[in-house]
């Protein structure tokens, strides 16, 4: 069982680019080191993902000020991947919200991303520090014509911060087959999955696996399973985004509009 899993898994990742950054650690150079990281991803329904992580990061070896880990989160992207012998490549939007941690965090927006910065700026870390942060990723409708998918990076091939042992956990809200699994496990666009560095397993509805070697900068980790139409339900769609903002404006083009009335102007 376990050799069929993994020439399936080699048959899925021969089918994939490594995945456009769908959550990275960012880092301008690897002033610390993360020990271990567990990641665990909650699918919803409505194609939303609540994603936990517990970190442990090393700063011993940091040669400047550190306060703290950062992670972006891309939020306006480019989707590529091969779909039925085809490469497919469309835009999404997702949202970023509900962001909690066990230390001081903020979120804002840089480009195309949601940066979420753990730490307190007014302090200096050192040591062994441990991270715990949780929010959740609406990606909205998925963007595929005759199949929906679940498509994310563990490790983004951008991340330059080494991890020396990876967890996660994956939670389907429903069944799903196991043989549309595909790993991607390399540098971006290599399309490769080292079995020897990735092992995972699948009971019912849930995914569990590790890398356990060492993922240096550069080295991307990311996942995709194939699902059939209609797997999803109620996802967000770029109207009921707007729907709200646009009923806010009106509201208060309205109020403006009855207070100018009443100062008779």
């Amino acid at each position: 069982m376990k050799k069929r899993m993994k020439r399936l898994a080699l048959l899925a990742a021969a089918a994939l680019l490594l995945l456009l950054p769908l959550t990275a650690f960012a880092q301008a150079a690897p002033d610390y080191v993360i020990s271990s990281e567990e990641i665990t991803i909650r699918v919803n329904r409505d194609n939303t993902y609540d994603i936990s992580k517990k970190i442990t990061a090393d700063f011993s070896q940091s040669v400047g000020e550190t306060h703290g880990i950062t992670e972006t989160v891309p939020v306006d992207m480019q989707l590529k991947r091969m779909v039925n012998g085809n490469f497919v490549e469309n835009g999404a939007h997702a949202v970023l919200s509900d962001v909690t941690a066990n230390v001081p965090s903020e979120t804002e927006k840089d480009g195309d991303n949601m940066v979420i910065r753990l730490g307190d700026p007014d302090i200096t870390v050192t040591g062994v520090q441990k991270y715990e942060y949780s929010y959740r990723y609406d990606l909205g409708a998925d963007t595929l014509m005759d199949a929906d998918e679940f498509y994310y990076n563990l490790v983004s091939p951008q991340n330059t911060v080494p991890i020396e042992h990876l967890a996660f956990t994956i939670e389907m809200p429903k069944e799903f087959d196991a043989e549309k699994i595909g790993f991607t496990t390399g540098i971006e666009g290599s399309g490769t999955y080292d079995t020897d560095a990735l092992r995972y397993t699948v009971e019912g509805n849930i995914i569990r696996g590790e890398v356990i070697k060492t993922i240096e900068g550069g080295y991307g980790v990311g996942v995709r399973i194939e699902l059939p139409e209609g797997y999803y339900e109620g996802a967000r769609t770029a109207f009921s985004s707007f729907l709200p903002a646009f009923l806010l404006g009106g509201a208060a083009l309205a109020a403006t509009l009855i207070l100018l009335a009443a100062a008779g102007r």
